[in-house]
């Protein structure tokens, strides 16, 4: 097997993501987002985490069937005590699982778009911070140093 093959079927990765980042007030889900293509191209970069995932998403069928269904036909109910018993099967999967996803939708330039953040590179123009208050910083520039000179 292609060792991304399972996390390109859609039929179940799609409904997976949408269930850990749902739609909701007017932002896509995260399978809607396409988010799944984010997760096949993470998991052509590390083998590691493309065994992790093979080894969840083995879990998360294997575990519809067990309910009566593929994952997508499930109750919403029903998805959510799967994925539950995924994450106390194999946390380390549930895990790369959520920060795959949270990671591939907020920097999806659609999703940004709809939060009102801009989509470009940081650099060069740099983002915008926030000044603060370095007078702060006095009662440490007075004290001085506080470490020993060594010769060199």
């Amino acid at each position: 097997m292609n060792r991304n093959e399972s996390a390109l079927n859609s039929a179940l990765l799609t409904p997976l993501l949408d269930r850990i980042i749902p739609l909701s007030q007017g932002m896509p889900g995260a399978g809607e987002a396409g988010v799944g293509a984010y997760v096949a191209a993470r998991l052509w970069e590390s083998g590691e985490l493309a065994a992790t995932f093979e080894r969840g998403l083995g879990l998360i069928a294997e575990k519809s069937a067990d309910a009566g269904a593929e994952f997508a036909a499930l109750p919403d109910a029903t998805k959510d005590e799967v994925l539950r018993d995924v994450e106390a099967a194999d946390p380390a999967f549930f895990a790369a699982l959520v920060e795959q996803a949270y990671t591939g939708y907020y920097t999806d330039p659609s999703v940004l778009a709809k939060l009102g953040e801009e989509t470009r590179p940081p650099q060069p123009s740099g983002h915008k911070i926030q000044q603060g208050d370095l007078t702060l910083l006095d009662a440490v520039r007075a004290r001085g140093p506080i470490y020993r000179e060594v010769p060199s």
